[in-house]
């Protein structure tokens, strides 16, 4: 028996693990038994005690790899650089939920939807031109912003620097030397990125991301991938690269051994009637996917590949950057995990229910307008509540400033809007707590941890992060015995916002109610919008009607609602009486807001300091 890593819950602490690893067998029965004893006690002491998620089984192997001395493999046989290398968290209970049919008709997935037998978003004017990483392995790079980019296009053409982000990740990986999804998202959620891929010097930044999508997979059908691709563009995935089987002369893949996921391409299609008998090797039936790779115009079909539905790893670790928004949107960010989701934190007893907490030390006036975290399985239910004026060491000490609950349907980073913004004292404590309920997953609050040979510059300090089991005892994990951070962030800034200027006062309402609805699937949504000008009336000004949904924002425009978030138009401002701008006979589960705007500087572009606006937002559950 081999004792996982994570089954050691405090790892005595981490570093303890990694001497664990070399032991003989005989030695981790002792050690586990030592461990499981002393959570005997805890549990008795406090009614609980914590433990880690086991680790992604790849990423074991890749540690061992690492402490064995053999170097992960960057270049393939013919000289194609690669570069994926795996993350610790394990979302194998995803697929195997979803394969499983336990929580397909929760998800939001549009079960009417029939795919197109073939679809290329090469034909649709949403990607950007092949590019080549060269020699260095940062494919996961490449794969990203093949992903970010198609997202925006073609209403922005955007060319992001995959090398500032190979750089400065800040993760162990040198630049070149290997990189994945959860390392791109922790660049990008902090603000480090994206800049400008010509514009290293000053590194601006030029996109806030505040949403990232993991997209299971149903093998041979993969509705959920096709549905991602169609909606919001490319979508970022891991496969096994091996050049046997790499048919050149058809641009074709399938790949059936047990290999390791060794680089980062993306999906920009697929061909349901691609003939089998165009593989190297023949699979059992027709399909493919249309890969996009980061080995240049030059190489297989214009840099695009055919790999089977039956290989390996089809469909395997997708991601879809589906979410760039202003990067004035917020102007202060309060967090305390700059790489990421590195593990997951849960109770024993098990319990698919647990709180994390964040206190943070507010470093100005300006109010709290939204919390992010990560939902870390389909179907998370969350409950934030936000505390001002807290005790040192007590998250939910002080005064309760709100309370704010929906559901994310999908595993995902995702930001949610406050339905009111909760002012802040400078200098003085508040905390952001969330309650998570995540079906069939018993580790459910992503940390930041130290992870040798991955995360080891993740750094934390007393009082910053909780963990409870029932929302009351709360135990803290950011001290030498845990040495981790809670993935809890939050946003302020100077927005005006409806409701705090008495200048213009911009009205929704969903059902006639405003802040938050909860409505059942089948339930008819009529979305209603105002406005009071006050002082600003007859100025002209861009008019912002939009929704965001588990599909991405739409916004309504002259030409009726299209994708994106897009101006209405500039018209001079004036009183509107409540009138209907969107109803839905039937919404499928998730979470939707409605916004509704006016920006004094009319020139199409969403300018936040001048934007006067308000947002109901409707979640739709079983």
């Amino acid at each position: 028996m081999i004792i996982q890593p994570h089954t050691i819950n405090n790892e005595i602490k981490r570093q303890s693990f990694r001497q664990v690893w070399r032991m003989t067998t005989l030695s981790k029965l002792v050690f586990q038994y030592g461990y499981l004893t002393l959570c005997v006690l805890l549990i008795t002491a406090s009614g609980y005690c914590l433990e880690f998620a086991p680790l992604n089984p790849d990423f074991v192997s890749h540690l061992d790899n690492v402490a064995s001395g053999r170097e992960m493999v960057q270049m393939t046989e013919f000289g194609h650089p690669l570069g994926h290398i795996p993350s610790p968290v394990d979302l194998s209970h995803v697929d195997r939920l979803l394969s499983l049919s336990l929580d397909r008709l929760n998800r939001n997935l549009d079960q009417s939807v029939q795919y197109p037998a073939k679809y290329d978003l090469r034909t649709t004017g949403k990607l950007t031109p092949v590019r080549d990483q060269g020699n260095c392995g940062d494919c996961w790079a490449f794969a990203t912003y093949s992903s970010l980019e198609s997202y925006l296009m073609p209403s922005e053409n955007w060319y992001f620097s995959e090398q500032d982000l190979d750089n400065n990740h800040g993760f162990d990986s040198p630049p070149c030397s290997g990189g994945n999804s959860y390392m791109s998202m922790a660049y990008l959620f902090r603000y480090s990125g994206p800049i400008m891929e010509a514009d290293t010097a000053t590194a601006q930044v030029q996109k806030h991301v505040q949403k990232v999508e993991y997209i299971p997979r149903t093998k041979y059908a993969f509705n959920e991938i096709k549905q991602a691709v169609m909606t919001s563009g490319a979508v970022d995935t891991s496969i096994g690269w091996y050049d046997s089987a790499y048919k050149s002369s058809n641009s074709s893949y399938y790949y059936s051994g047990s290999g390791m996921d060794n680089h980062d391409v993306a999906i920009v299609g697929w061909d349901d009637t691609y003939s089998k008998s165009n593989f190297k090797t023949t699979p059992p039936n027709d399909g493919a996917f249309i890969i996009r790779n980061s080995w240049g115009a030059g190489w297989g079909d214009g840099g695009y590949f055919y790999m089977s539905y039956y290989d390996t790893y089809a469909g395997n670790n997708c991601w879809a950057f589906d979410n760039s928004e202003s990067p004035t949107n917020y102007s202060t960010i309060y967090q305390y995990d700059p790489l990421g989701w590195v593990d997951n934190i849960g109770s024993t007893p098990s319990s698919s229910t647990g709180w994390g907490a964040n206190i943070f030390t507010a470093t100005s006036a300006e109010p709290l307008k939204a919390v992010s975290f990560y939902a870390v399985s389909n179907n998370t239910t969350y409950e934030i509540d936000i505390y001002s004026n807290v005790t040192p060491g007590k998250p939910t000490s002080g005064t309760l400033s709100l309370t704010q609950s929906g559901t994310v349907s999908n595993v995902s980073y995702v930001t949610i809007p406050l339905n009111r913004p909760v002012s802040l004292t400078t200098g003085t404590l508040f905390s952001v707590v969330v309650k998570f309920v995540t079906p069939g997953y018993n580790y459910p609050v992503a940390i930041e941890t130290p992870m040798a040979n991955y995360a080891s510059k993740a750094s934390y300090k007393p009082g910053e992060s909780f963990f409870s089991n029932n929302g009351q005892s709360w135990k803290e994990i950011s001290n030498s015995t845990y040495e981790s951070n809670v993935c809890i962030k939050a946003f302020a800034g100077q927005i005006n916002v409806a409701g705090q200027v008495g200048n213009c006062a911009p009205g929704i309402k969903a059902n006639g109610q405003e802040g938050s609805v909860t409505v059942s699937p089948g339930t008819p949504v009529s979305i209603t919008a105002s406005l009071e000008p006050g002082n600003e009336n007859g100025k002209l000004a861009d008019w912002w009607i939009a929704y965001n949904s588990p599909d991405g924002w739409h916004s309504f425009t002259s030409n009726g609602w299209t994708t994106g978030i897009k101006s209405y138009g500039q018209y001079p401002l004036s009183i509107i009486s409540p009138v209907e701008i969107y109803y839905s006979a039937s919404l499928t589960v998730g979470d939707y807001a409605f916004c509704v705007g006016v920006d004094m500087s009319p020139d199409g572009i969403l300018d936040l300091p001048l934007l006067y606006y308000d947002v109901v937002q409707v979640h739709v559950v079983n």
